[in-house]
């Protein structure tokens, strides 16, 4: 997504507008309190502000900061991915496990995505990360199953595989 006016204030804009005499135009869903970006922009925000005068541009500098970490952690988790990667649905749990823990998070979400089509959410994440070191079972949505065993990371359709209860 490209973004080029993420850095420029509402004021910023209109002033440029008004200098160029172009006119604008409010969408009215932006004045619409029924929805929450609307409500954290009229409502939370002003009082933020009023607390740190230069919230907007510290919230901006933290996006920039959180934008840098994000691509680093696509190129690590791409890096834990192929080293971890033994067949197309299994992944080495050992290479899982010596990656830091962001890193290890991002992958699986990543891998598990690709494999199920279903998104890692963060109790599955945590379930996920109790079974690793000693093996176990995960059940996701769309009946899919995380299976961890003989440090193997599988992802299986549980239509195709019994799972423990159904052995």
């Amino acid at each position: 997504m490209i973004r080029p006016l993420i850095d420029c204030t509402r004021e910023d804009v209109l002033a440029f507008l008004e200098h160029r005499g172009l006119s604008f135009r409010e969408d009215p869903s932006n004045s619409n309190l029924h929805f929450k970006r609307v409500r954290i922009r009229k409502k939370l925000l002003p009082l933020l502000r009023e607390e740190n005068p230069d919230l907007l541009r510290s919230l901006a500098l933290l996006a920039d900061d959180a934008r840098d970490l994000k691509s680093h952690l696509e190129l690590g988790l791409r890096d834990v991915l192929q080293k971890a990667q033994l067949k197309a649905n299994e992944l080495d749990v050992g290479v899982l496990l010596a990656s830091p823990i962001a890193i290890r998070r991002q992958a699986l979400k990543v891998w598990v995505q690709e494999q199920t089509g279903q998104i890692l959410g963060r109790a599955q994440h945590q379930q996920l990360n109790r079974v690793l070191p000693s093996g176990g079972e995960v059940l996701l949505p769309g009946q899919w199953l995380l299976r961890v065993r003989k440090s193997v990371l599988i992802a299986l359709k549980v239509s195709e595989y019994p799972t423990r209860t159904q052995r």
